[in-house]
């Protein structure tokens, strides 16, 4: 749609972002097609900057003669020298998003007009990060510190634990206030020194000082995530800057010339910080960053040096929950390693273990849950020899993991203790008492993968250690199926959780509803809204979300665990023993939740009967079939599909008519609903 110039003007003004988003994008075409009259909308621009006491007609302003400085080829060296005196006055505007508007516009000055740009900025910006570096309670006058206090503080014991409010009531404000809240004009001030340093590109060589790197480094490791974010975009920019683009294979020269190089171990030790940050936006910084010194990294001579520190947090990032760190982190990985990754784990196997199992007590759960994951890499994908002397400190950590009140870490944990058990029997007999209690809590579990990753340990235990351990298994097995009768029939009357899916890797419990619940109780920002989740180093750590187990959810684990025991061939003939059983407990229905019971069956009977095989399995089929066939009609979409896929597939596997003939057997008046799916040939 056309856009004349006084509505043009108009939408640059707005109070709406997406009209003023919608006015920078017309300004744009029209550069891009050709300004008919440069100076009258410079003339406009000048009038939209000098408006500061609108900050939206200034950003608007700003971020429009950002536009006309890099793509007019025509723009004048007055209009130039305009925006550069007042940009100099913008970055201390009020309003955040100017100074960031004006920060964008000096990295364009810069990539036009070059670097004598930064020289004008240089002594204003850099003083500006250093008085915005460090806030002080002290500061706060004493009608602001108590109003924090009000906000911030609970005024009553804590209803579940009887605990009193903490008394050093202004170590918590700090706390708060420090790693949330906004940091002045620190945050834009480095916001801008990033845009500069792009806009000068190789040609800020010269004002790469021990000051600024200082004041970077200082940033990276800010009590403020923001802050250490932009610290570590900031450094990355500055990297590229020295060394050229990996990414467009463009290289300005001698790396060994640079100050990269010359303080190689310092910028390595800041990016391992960043790597292993508790915030997943830092880790996504300190990745992009850490890839533009890859040509340092890469010298022969250097990675001895670097390499034993930096590649174990970019190896466990592989497996880090976000997904944007994940991805970027799986490709740094294969670009610095290529295909020397096993080899180079074991030349530097002790700062691998070593790293990892410092992660393991992280207060993030995402990355204690990395941690795992990455634990039982090692277990399965490096010769033991090289694991040989590290086994128990590894063994150790997963265990306190393995009583952690997240439940994907309790899941990645006990699935790392599998692998060991499977790999390092002996290492881990000392444990497998532990264990057996750990294995079988999960297998009681209330959220179902937990249950699913616990009988994979389980059967693994039972494959490595044979028929004693299997006869243990066995024994709980029959007695956790029988343990369903007493089920009750109305759960949620028995529980203090709720069964609804869980949020941020935690259960919800019923009363987090309640009113009382969330009066006069501490605050927490806008990236913490999940309960902080603790480290389980005490068997009560885990109590405060952690659920009473259900019988039916103990014997769910049960299938879950006969399935995977049944892929065991020298099980095999006691495993149908424990079919009936199954049954049996399928057969109780007096709570709301057999449904889940009846998919789960439903799911593993055809890994069972594979498994098992024809032979084997045939006899115990008709135990079933009132299972199956109910589920088949339930009103549980899931349910209802598990019980098609498992009759389509022991029809492919028996052949339909002799499913067919069993089932007219045992009753004829499921044969319509087998029709429906199987049709007659």
């Amino acid at each position: 749609m056309e856009c004349n110039d006084d509505q043009l003007y108009l939408l640059l003004s707005s109070r709406n972002k997406l009209d003023r988003d919608k006015g920078l994008n017309h300004l744009t075409d029209q550069i891009t097609n050709g300004l008919k009259d440069v100076a009258h909308v410079e003339s406009k621009l000048k009038s939209l900057i000098q408006d500061t006491d609108k900050w939206e007609s200034c950003h608007g302003g700003l971020l429009a003669s950002k536009q006309l400085i890099l793509h007019e080829s025509q723009a004048s060296q007055d209009f130039i020298c305009y925006v550069q005196s007042n940009c100099v006055t913008l970055l201390q505007h009020p309003e955040a998003r100017v100074r960031f508007a004006a920060g964008e516009v000096a990295g364009a000055l810069c990539k036009r007009v070059g670097d004598v740009v930064y020289q004008d900025f240089q002594n204003l910006l850099l003083q500006s990060i250093r008085d915005s570096m460090e806030r002080s309670l002290e500061l706060l006058d004493a009608a602001a510190m108590q109003q924090l206090k009000d906000k911030m503080l609970p005024k009553s014991p804590d209803k579940d634990t009887g605990k009193e409010p903490e008394s050093n009531d202004s170590n918590v404000i700090a706390r708060i206030l420090h790693d949330t809240a906004g940091w002045q004009s620190l945050e834009t001030s480095m916001k801008c020194l990033e845009c500069m340093i792009d806009g000068c590109d190789k040609n800020f060589h010269p004002f790469i000082t021990e000051e600024l790197l200082m004041l970077i480094f200082q940033a990276t490791k800010h009590t403020n995530r923001c802050v250490r974010e932009i610290g570590f975009r900031t450094l990355g920019v500055l990297i590229r800057s020295e060394l050229g683009s990996n990414e467009q294979d463009c290289s300005h020269g001698d790396y060994k010339a640079t100050k990269c190089w010359e303080k190689g171990e310092e910028f390595v030790r800041v990016l391992t910080t960043g790597l292993s940050d508790n915030w997943s936006q830092v880790r996504l910084a300190a990745s992009v960053a850490t890839r533009q010194i890859f040509p340092i990294l890469m010298d022969a001579d250097a990675s001895k040096q670097h390499f034993p520190v930096i590649l174990p947090p970019m190896c466990l990032n592989r497996y880090y929950i976000a997904e944007g760190v994940r991805n970027y982190s799986l490709e740094n990985w294969r670009l610095i390693v290529g295909d020397n990754g096993r080899s180079l784990v074991e030349l530097y196997v002790a700062d691998f273990v070593k790293f990892y199992i410092l992660q393991t007590n992280a207060d993030n759960h995402a990355v204690r849950e990395a941690a795992c994951i990455c634990i039982a890499e090692l277990g399965q994908k490096i010769s033991s020899q090289y694991l040989q002397p590290f086994l128990q400190q590894l063994i150790d950590a997963l265990l306190v993991c393995f009583k952690d009140q997240s439940w994907p870490v309790r899941d990645a944990a006990c699935l790392a203790c599998g692998n060991f058990v499977s790999c390092f029997p002996e290492a881990c007999s000392a444990s497998l008492s532990e264990l057996h209690g750990l294995f079988f809590k999960n297998l009681s579990d209330s959220i179902q993968s937990v249950r699913q990753g616990a009988a994979i340990s389980l059967a693994k235990v039972a494959k490595v250690y044979g028929n004693d351990e299997y006869l243990i298994i066995e024994k709980s097995i029959i007695e956790n199926l029988a343990k369903i009768k007493d089920q009750p029939a109305d759960t949620k009357r028995y529980s203090s959780m709720d069964s609804s899916p869980a949020v941020y890797s935690v259960a919800k419990r019923l009363r987090d509803n309640e009113d009382d619940l969330h009066t006069n109780r501490m605050t927490y920002s806008c990236g913490s809204l999940a309960p902080k989740l603790g480290k389980g180093d005490t068997e009560n750590e885990m109590s405060k979300f952690y659920k009473p187990p259900e019988p039916w959810e103990v014997a769910d684990g049960c299938v879950h665990l006969v399935a995977e025991l049944s892929k065991i061939p020298s099980f095999n003939t006691n495993i149908g023993k424990l079919l009936p059983a199954i049954a049996d407990a399928g057969r109780y229905k007096q709570y709301t939740q057999y449904v889940i019971f009846h998919e789960t069956i439903c799911k593993e009977l055809p890994v069972i009967a594979e498994k098992l095989g024809k032979r084997v399995f045939k006899p115990y089929l008709i135990h079933f079939m009132d299972i199956v066939f109910e589920s088949l009609s339930s009103e549980c979409a899931l349910t209802s599909h598990a019980a098609r896929e498992c009759l389509q597939f022991i029809s492919k596997d028996f052949g339909p008519k002799i499913l067919r003939g069993r089932v007219e057997e045992f009753n004829p008046n499921y044969i319509p609903l087998l029709d429906s799916i199987i049709p007659v040939a």
